[in-house]
């Protein structure tokens, strides 16, 4: 079987199995360089990451013995004392959790009209507080600015949502590389979809609620291109990614879930690129 065939063949199966595995968030693992593949090639990456979500802290102690959230979001403790409930303001504590991820890239498509090179790909990632996602896109590669970029392109695709929705994203990556070691950027924006502390309930007209926000992201990072030696991976990178406004996965209706906060997420890729 032809080798792109045969890579477009397991893509497939793999967004076949996609559906099994169905989160709502949005990715922080953003390794685009804006660097397109060859036609035929393709570049399988392993990450590992951090994700943080929200917990409610009560004290310890006789009588305490849970906690509720109220209607404007605010966590509060119960108490059982004299013969009644009473409630003091809760802590939110943050979470930290490892996210692993898997990329998978193929080339498709060498120059294409103002484009360098079309690139289509499939990204895993799996935190372990929330359900994984999984993400499909395309990329097409921009000409280079001379002095100051040596790759750049733009990408757009999709995740798949777990209930009413999906989520679309459109990304711009762009990097600088001096011989083996470049330095790289992008930018994603993400129409995220509705969450699951959204849909709690449903509407009266038996209808999923819809509620949409935008995500903002910016990463940051260095990568550099490895001896070519069987088994040891092609490229190493470390990054970091910043997204405003964060939307946690956390407790239901939690003041965190709706503020205005900046998350950041350092990441390791390993890869591996194949003809």
């Amino acid at each position: 079987m032809n080798p792109a065939l045969k890579s477009t063949a397991l893509i497939y199966m793999l967004g076949c199995s996609a559906f099994f595995f169905s989160g709502c968030l949005y990715s922080t693992h953003h390794f685009n360089t804006g660097r397109i593949l060859e036609p035929g090639k393709t570049a399988v990456g392993l990450t590992y990451g951090s994700s943080y979500a929200y917990e409610v802290k009560c004290p310890q102690g006789q009588g305490y013995w849970g906690y509720e959230v109220l209607e404007d979001g605010s966590p509060v403790c119960l108490q059982w004392s004299s013969s009644q409930i009473d409630t003091v303001p809760a802590n939110i504590l943050t979470r930290f959790y490892p996210k692993i991820g898997f990329d998978y890239r193929l080339g498709v498509r060498g120059k294409w009209g103002p484009f360098s090179g079309v690139e289509i790909g499939y990204h895993h990632e799996v935190p372990l507080h929330y359900p994984p996602l999984v993400a499909f896109d395309i990329k097409l590669g921009l000409t280079p600015f001379p002095g100051w970029a040596s790759a750049h392109s733009v990408s757009a695709g999709w995740i798949i949502g777990m209930w009413a929705d999906n989520s679309w994203f459109m990304e711009y990556g762009a990097s600088r590389f001096w011989g083996s070691f470049g330095l790289y950027g992008n930018l994603k924006a993400t129409w995220l979809a509705t969450q699951p502390f959204d849909i709690m309930r449903i509407n009266e007209d038996l209808r999923f609620i819809h509620k949409r926000r935008w995500i903002n992201q910016g990463s940051l990072g260095v990568m550099w291109d490895l001896p070519n030696i069987p088994v040891i991976p092609d490229y190493f990178s470390p990054q970091v990614t910043f997204t405003w406004p964060g939307v946690p996965a956390t407790e239901e209706k939690l003041k965190v879930s709706e503020s205005g906060i900046l998350e950041w997420n350092v990441n390791w890729t390993f890869g591996w690129k194949f003809n």
